[in-house]
């Protein structure tokens, strides 16, 4: 059976126990659900030839542990292929692989989302590592785009919980025993090299709260308006969905599920909240929809903005991002 096939036949909540089992977090059933729907949404690239399969076989988390019964499928290779490929993949079971469909199902989905739920996220992840190897040009973008309304590292280690972040990094580098394979690193873990280290994860966090930031100014109305409010915050939780129905009707419907069933922007640690919701010029955002927003914001204890964006790429889609922070 062809992954593709595999997913149409079982739905979603079949797979969910399992989706929970092999992620650990119920919080991010909503997030597994949309990349389920892109999966499906597919028409997949047969090919095949030998190197078009999956294998399932069984992983061990714990070398101790014998019995297949505790031990996690391996879907082998799913996680840097295109999805057009992928979801066309012959799933071939070893033989000792006695686990049902659904665990199968879910043992893919956990694989093939590991660069990114969607392909906007997917895209986003090769491109930061593409980055990280040609100069970080998403932060040096970042930096010239909002120069003159970022913080100094100095002023981010004023607030509290920055610099909190900060020690609590430093002491799991001074609790660190180095080993053999740190011989390339050997000086760092030498008395005098701490404070090349806190250096280090001072400009690692800085880099982090730019580009986080950054990228969530870049899909909000004005956003020079709110970035030296942003970047300055005590800290803070990025999250968004869209629904990938390609049909304005189904919009409500399809974010309800997201919030009510699969959690999404449940449990949101801060009080505070900016909201952003897009659509297309030709599809905007419906009285309906707007109800969607005190389902997000109901529990929060502080303010709540919400913010509208013209994105006409969605066509008949809905996205909602969020930005919560102290």
């Amino acid at each position: 059976m062809r992954l593709i096939d595999l997913l149409h036949k079982l739905s979603f909540d079949n797979i969910t126990p399992f989706v929970i089992q092999y992620d650990g977090e119920k919080n991010s059933l909503a997030a597994y659900k949309v990349h389920y729907d892109v999966l499906c949404s597919l028409t997949p690239v047969y090919d095949n030839s030998s190197e078009s399969k999956a294998f399932i076989t069984y992983y061990k988390e714990d070398d101790n542990v014998e019995e297949k019964d505790h031990c996690m499928l391996d879907a082998y290779p799913l996680e840097g292929a295109p999805w057009e490929e992928v979801v066309g993949y012959e799933l071939e079971l070893s033989p000792e692989v006695k686990a049902s469909e659904e665990e199968i199902a879910a043992c893919c989905l956990w694989h093939t989302s590991y660069f990114g739920f969607t392909k906007e996220q997917r895209r986003l992840f090769f491109e930061e590592l593409g980055n990280l190897v040609s100069g970080d040009g998403l932060f040096k973008r970042f930096i010239d785009i909002y120069h003159s309304y970022l913080p100094s590292k100095k002023e981010l280690m004023c607030i509290p919980t920055v610099h909190n972040q900060i020690r609590t990094e430093m002491e799991l580098h001074r609790h660190y025993k180095s080993n053999r394979k740190d011989k390339i690193t050997k000086f760092l873990y030498q008395k005098r090299s701490w404070r090349k280290w806190k250096r280090y994860e001072i400009n690692r966090m800085f880099k982090k709260r730019i580009k986080e930031i950054g990228q969530f100014l870049c899909i909000i109305p004005n956003p020079t308006e709110k970035a030296s409010t942003l970047f300055r915050v005590s800290c803070y939780f990025i999250s968004g969905y869209r629904t990938y129905t390609d049909d304005a009707t189904k919009r409500f419907d399809y974010f309800y599920e997201l919030i009510e069933k699969y959690y999404a922007f449940h449990d949101l640690p801060y009080s505070h909240c900016i909201l952003c919701v897009s659509s297309s010029k030709d599809f905007p955002v419906s009285s309906k929809e707007k109800e969607l927003i005190s389902l997000i914001t109901q529990n929060l204890k502080g303010k709540s903005e919400v913010v509208y964006y013209q994105d006409d790429s969605l066509r008949e889609d809905l996205r909602i991002d969020l930005f919560n922070y102290e």
